[in-house]
């Protein structure tokens, strides 16, 4: 489990943009933290980008816990925290100006922040050039084989027997089921012969 949690949040959010910094994500916790933990009352946009990040963490921990991620580079296993990663990539930068407005004298602040966005929209740039390809294949294997799948079960007869191990082409059979286009016909024998759909 220890192994899941180092490897989702070294190698797996490595590979999604902003959040691809440990030491940055590391930093935004932190103050995070420091933000809910504090007894003095923060300003609103403060507490949400804080609530938000740790919220964003705390689902990816349950997420590795649940699916180990064996490949973190398949966007089989980067999907299951994609939900958070907009509260996350919102929230990182809204705690880590709010550090530096008390880190860096006033006059520099604003030249630091820009700094810093500019740094951020970098890392989206940098990223895209090596994952963009990797959705393009992802994209393309949906097409050639899950659609593939579809148009043959689309094909069976309804007193044909389907044993699916792809909760996919599971869930486009019982769609299927239904709507009427695939009523299995019933038979004295019909419990012995049931159609297994894993979900």
């Amino acid at each position: 489990m220890i192994d899941a949690e180092v490897t989702g949040f070294s190698e797996l959010l490595g590979r999604l943009p902003v959040v691809d910094s440990s030491i940055l994500l590391l930093a935004a916790a932190l103050l995070a933290v420091h933000v809910v933990c504090d007894r003095q009352a923060s300003p609103a946009p403060l507490e949400r980008a804080a609530a938000a990040l740790l919220a964003g963490l705390l689902f990816c921990a349950a997420s590795f816990a649940l699916v180990p991620p064996l490949d973190p580079r398949a966007f089989y296993h980067q999907r299951y925290v994609l939900p958070v990663l907009p509260l996350m990539v919102a929230a990182i930068p809204v705690l880590l100006s709010s550090a530096l407005e008390r880190l860096v004298p006033q006059r520099a602040c604003r030249l630091v922040k820009v700094a810093l966005l500019g740094l951020l929209i970098l890392s989206l740039v940098v990223v895209a050039r090596f994952r963009y390809p990797i959705l393009s294949n992802d994209a393309h294997n949906v097409d050639d084989v899950q659609v593939g799948i579809g148009r043959h079960l689309a094909s069976t007869e309804s007193d044909q027997v389907v044993w699916a191990i792809d909760v996919g082409a599971g869930e486009i059979l019982r769609q299927r089921i239904r709507r009427g286009s695939h009523r299995p016909q019933q038979r004295p024998d019909a419990r012995s012969r049931r159609t297994a759909v894993p979900r």
